[in-house]
């Protein structure tokens, strides 16, 4: 049987000092991709000059900033690939990537095959993650992300309007239109962390999500009360990431916003945690544990 073909799209801005390092993972792949796309989305560096100059065999696309989404998108265009494999320019591939997302590929409604992130856990996710799932939380690392170009195209791809949870809002439009989503619990990628300030990342990707559930929301008429539910988790999961690097002031924020959406014991004891000396906070999380947050800022890449 002959083998899917596959269309690496890289978007990438700022990013000279990582996209050497990105190419490189997809080069020692078991399974080489059919083509390697670049989108410069109007970088100051150097970075058209380092992919032109080390990579010749890749192909690179250069526009004005436009944002991921946009960029995503251009690449996904140009492609001719069966299947998109997206991948961050500071983010890496671990090897054999490819080779185990092509195994699970074989299914005609399958569109989305994604993987774990090293160091995240991801015991406790979906392995088949409906809409309803996906709702209630973003299980898709983009950096890991393979998705039938079919699916992608038929979708409109990613909006370019979002800065952020672009990938987030296209998974649960596939989801919702019946297209399958698997996730590989193995590690896949090697994500980095953006370089900007900690809490504006915090702050950009909160609102982000919240403005993609309620576009979702809208679109596929999902009732006030369970958008309120959603919008007030996702608030408290990001005080919770907030909490994790103690980030306090951020994590008072969150949950004073999780709290105009819904009030629940829960929160009330969060906030007041939040609001306490470091010392009662350190020996809540030691009660607790060493409980372990899920919303922080790369949830949704």
């Amino acid at each position: 049987m002959q083998r899917r073909s596959i269309s690496v799209v890289i978007p990438a801005y700022r990013a000279a000092g990582t996209i050497a390092s990105a190419l490189r993972s997809v080069f020692i792949q078991s399974i080489r991709p059919d083509e390697v796309i670049v989108v410069d989305d109007g970088s100051p560096d150097a970075l058209a000059d380092v992919v032109a100059r080390d990579f010749p065999e890749v192909r690179l696309l250069r526009q004005a900033n436009a944002g991921p989404a946009a960029a995503r998108n251009r690449g996904a265009a140009a492609a001719k690939g069966e299947w998109l494999a997206f991948l961050d320019a500071d983010d890496a591939w671990l090897p054999g990537k490819l080779e185990r997302q092509l195994e699970m590929a074989a299914a005609p409604d399958v569109g989305v095959i994604a993987g774990g992130v090293l160091g995240r856990e991801t015991k406790a996710f979906d392995p088949a993650p409906g809409f309803d799932a996906l709702w209630e939380r973003n299980s898709v690392a983009t950096s890991s992300a393979l998705v039938r170009r079919a699916a992608y195209q038929t979708a409109g791809g990613m909006e370019a309007r979002f800065r952020h949870c672009e990938d987030y809002h296209l998974w649960l439009r596939l989801a919702h239109a019946g297209w399958r989503v698997v996730i590989c619990a193995e590690p896949m990628v090697v994500y980095t962390p953006a370089a900007t300030s900690l809490t504006h990342q915090l702050d950009a990707f909160a609102e982000a999500e919240r403005m993609c559930v309620e576009d979702i929301a809208a679109r596929f008429r999902i009732p006030s009360g369970q958008l309120r539910r959603r919008i007030a988790e996702s608030y408290r999961q990001h005080a919770r990431g907030a909490l994790h690097v103690r980030q306090m002031r951020s994590a008072r924020a969150f949950l004073r916003r999780s709290l105009r959406y819904r009030v629940t014991a829960r929160q009330v004891v969060d906030l007041m945690a939040a609001s306490a000396p470091r010392t009662l906070l350190d020996l809540r999380r030691w009660l607790r544990g060493g409980d372990t947050p899920v919303g922080s800022p790369e949830a949704g890449r």
